[in-house]
């Protein structure tokens, strides 16, 4: 198996498991590790599902099925930007970012 196939079948083949395996890993983890300032699973809930259709439909980008964190200096529609500054407290982006774009 090349890595092309491997990607496929770790992001693919495996999304369900993969997924409940990241909700886990967060609700579980984060709270003594503290990596993520915000976890928004509703929304990660709805994109995986739209992922999903689009693997489902061959009508997908590259990075289908990677689970991936955006922090938190990059604008991510109506979701906190703070960039770790008191200055952006309680700032809410009102677009998404060419980068979450191209993610998503």
């Amino acid at each position: 198996m090349d890595i092309k196939e491997l990607y496929k079948y770790n992001n693919y083949q495996r999304f369900d498991e993969n997924i409940k395996n990241s909700i886990y890993n967060v609700e579980n983890f984060n709270k003594n590790l503290n990596c993520l300032c915000q976890f928004y699973k509703d929304d990660f809930l709805n994109n995986s599902q739209i992922i999903k259709d689009k693997i489902n439909n061959n009508n997908h980008k590259n990075l289908a099925g990677m689970i991936i964190s955006i922090k938190d200096l990059i604008c991510y529609q109506d979701h906190p930007v703070s960039a770790a500054s008191k200055i952006l407290e309680g700032f809410i982006s009102n677009y998404n970012s060419t980068v979450v774009k191209r993610i998503l």
